[in-house]
């Protein structure tokens, strides 16, 4: 069986007036999240933005490191047209 998975680096904005993806900051996809970085609050909502974001559930999306730091570590259990689509045009 091959194996799908695919890593993204993600440079979070937490706090921010709207959950929206910004372009890039240091060649990494930029995320502007609603939720703050409190608690889990901005991670939890990472994971949320990205499954609806790439059609993709909940399950597939995984922050494999940077849990307390801006720029993020995403593993994807499963690769969607939307990822690709999302890394040759971030915004």
């Amino acid at each position: 069986m091959k194996d799908e998975s695919l890593f993204l680096m993600v440079y979070v904005q937490p706090g921010a007036s709207k959950s929206e993806l910004s372009g890039l900051f240091d060649g990494n996809i930029k995320i502007r999240l609603k939720a703050p970085a409190v608690e889990g609050q901005a991670n939890k909502a990472l994971i949320d933005f990205l499954a609806e974001h790439l059609d993709l559930p909940k399950k597939d999306i995984e922050i494999v490191s940077g849990m307390q730091s801006r720029l993020k570590r995403v593993k994807f259990y499963k690769s969607s047209p939307k990822i690709h689509q999302l890394l040759l045009s971030p915004r």
